[in-house]
This record gives C-alpha cells, structure tokens and sequence, in this order.
C-alpha cells in the first residue's frame, strides 16, 4: 500500500512537472526560432555587405597605387570619389540595416531572459 500511494505522489509529480514545461519549451523554441532566422539574415546581409567592403578598398588600393605614381591625378581622383561614395552608401544603407537585425536579436535574448525569470518565479512560488 505504501509502495502503491508513493508511485500515485511522484506520477502525479511528474505530471506537474510536465504541464509547467511544455509553455517554457514551446517558448524556448520559438525564440530560438527567432534567432535562427535573425542569423540567416544576418549572414544573408553580411556577404554583400563584405563584397562592397571589398570592392571599396580594392578602389582605395588603385587610388594609392595610381597617386603614388603621379599618373592622371584625375582619374586617381575619379577612383577616390567612387570608393567614398561607395563606403558612404555602405554606411547609409547596410549598416543601419545590421544595426536593426541586431536590435532584434538583443530584444528577442531579452524577452527569453525575462519568460525564463517569469518562469523561475512562479516555480520558486510555488
């Protein structure tokens, strides 16, 4: 009898256990959802972000070098021009558009820590 009324207590505990877990994973994996979706387009962003970079200091490298030679100073200006008004539309567009992916990311981090606070504080009063 005893035995019987110590399986009922901890099937029951189990149970318990269970209902209270199933809201936090449900909400765990739609945060991680999140994030993984948010480091997707991140990375989408990044590479061409990268490929501008590149083609702006590729363009300051050719200016250097065609300066550094004394040949057609207005086309080493030309190049000039190109590469800031390049790193200028990088600075404008993409980079405000990073910073927006990331404030997402740091809100969706924050709701998690605050469901996971809720949760240890209703678990704690009970």
């Amino acid at each position: 009898m005893p035995l019987e009324v110590f399986t009922l207590i901890m099937m029951i505990l189990v149970l318990i256990v269970v209902i209270f877990l199933i809201p936090l994973l449900l909400q765990l994996r739609g945060t991680v959802q999140r994030i993984d979706d948010l480091v997707r387009d991140v990375q989408h962003d990044l590479v061409p972000m990268l490929k501008e970079l590149r083609e702006a200091s590729e363009h300051v490298k050719r200016t250097t070098q065609a300066a550094e030679k004394g040949s057609e100073l207005l086309a080493a200006l030309g190049e000039a021009g190109g590469a800031v008004n390049q790193f200028s539309h990088f600075l404008k567009h993409d980079v405000g558009r990073l910073a927006g992916n990331l404030a997402g990311f740091w809100a969706g981090f924050r709701a998690a820590g605050k469901t996971l606070a809720r949760y240890a504080e209703t678990k704690e009063r009970s």
